[in-house]
C-alpha cells in the first residue's frame, strides 16, 4: 500500500460552525433546553464544546484536495478487494466518528469499477432480518426491492449542508426512542440499540461505561451530479451477546427496534430502491 499527495488540514481555530438545534435533552442549570452546534453534536470528542477541533491537524482534511492510493498484491488478494473497494466508493469513510458522516471520500480512478447502490445490493444484499444470525455486520440489508438505504431530500452546495441536515435527521431519529428514569438501567432500553453509551446518565447495569457497541447506522455525505446530498445507511446485525442477554427481549425485539428506526427514516428521508425493481 502507497500513499501520495500533501493534505491540508484545517487549523483548531479555523474549522466550520455548524448551525444550531435544540436538543430537548440537554439543558442548562434552569433546566431548559439548550441549542447546540450541530457539527459538534456529530463531532463530539474530536470536536469540543468550543465547537473546535480537539486536535489541530490530525484529520480533518479541507475539502477540494486529492491524493493517490497504489495497492499491489498477488491477483486472487486484488480480486477479492475489489468489492470491499466499491463499497468504500459508495458508503466507506475514515477517522474519528465516520459513523456520523465525518471522512468520507470520492474514490476515482482507472481501476475503481463503476457501480451504484443496487448492483452492490443485489450482488451482497440479503433480507436485512436474515442479517441478524451474526452480531457484525457482513451483508447489505434489503427488505424486498427496498434498501436499508436513504438518501436525503435535497442536494447542498457544500458538506456542510448535507452534516447540518443529517444532524437533524439524526436527532429526530433517536428521539424517537424515549429513555424511561434515569440509569443506571437494569436491562437495555430501546435507544441504547442505536449504539452503546448514550451518555454518562443512562449507562446499563454490568454494562458501565466500558461496554461498547457503535452504531449501526452509517451517515454519509456524497458528492454527486446535482451537488453534496446525505445518506444513511443500516447494516443490520445482531446487538452482542456479551451486552444483550436473553433477559433483554431476544433478537426479536431488537429486529422490532430496528424497524421503528425504518419507519422514521421512510418518514424523514427518501428510501432507495433497486432500480427497475418494486415490493
Amino acid at each position: 500500500m502507497e500513499v501520495s499527495g500533501e493534505l491540508r488540514s484545517y487549523p483548531a481555530n479555523g474549522f466550520p460552525k455548524g448551525q444550531k438545534i435544540t436538543h430537548p435533552e440537554v439543558k442548562n442549570k434552569s433546566g431548559v433546553p439548550v441549542n447546540i452546534d450541530r457539527f459538534l453534536y456529530l463531532g463530539y470528542g474530536p470536536i469540543t464544546g468550543a465547537g473546535i477541533l480537539k486536535n489541530e491537524g490530525k484529520g480533518a482534511f479541507c475539502p477540494g484536495q486529492s491524493f493517490t492510493l497504489v495497492l499491489t498484491g498477488q491477483q486472487d488478494t486484488m480480486n477479492a478487494l475489489k468489492d470491499t473497494i466499491r463499497c468504500f466508493q459508495q458508503f466507506g469513510s475514515i477517522g474519528g466518528r465516520n459513523r456520523n458522516g465525518w471522512g468520507c471520500f470520492s474514490v476515482t480512478g482507472d481501476q475503481i469499477q463503476k457501480t451504484d447502490f443496487s448492483a452492490l445490493f443485489q450482488q451482497l444484499g440479503s433480507d436485512w432480518i436474515k442479517c441478524f444470525n451474526r452480531d457484525y455486520p457482513h451483508r447489505l440489508g434489503r427488505n424486498g426491492s427496498q434498501l436499508l438505504l436513504w438518501g436525503s431530500r435535497q442536494s447542498h452546495a457544500d458538506w456542510q449542508g448535507v452534516m447540518n441536515e443529517l444532524a437533524e435527521i439524526y436527532l429526530q431519529v433517536r428521539l424517537e426512542h424515549h429513555f424511561i428514569g434515569g440509569g443506571p438501567h437494569a436491562s437495555p432500553q430501546d435507544r441504547h440499540t442505536l449504539g452503546y453509551p448514550s451518555g454518562k446518565n443512562h449507562v446499563v447495569k454490568n454494562w458501565g461505561n466500558q461496554g461498547r457497541h457503535g452504531s449501526a447506522l452509517r451517515l454519509i455525505v456524497r458528492k454527486e451530479a446535482d451537488g453534496h446530498r446525505g445518506y444513511i445507511l443500516h447494516l443490520p446485525h445482531l446487538f452482542s451477546k456479551e451486552m444483550w442477554r436473553s433477559d433483554a427481549g431476544g433478537k426479536e425485539r431488537q429486529i422490532q427496534i430496528w424497524q421503528q428506526v425504518h419507519n422514521s427514516l421512510d418518514k424523514l428521508c427518501q428510501r432507495q430502491e433497486i432500480k427497475g425493481e418494486r415490493s
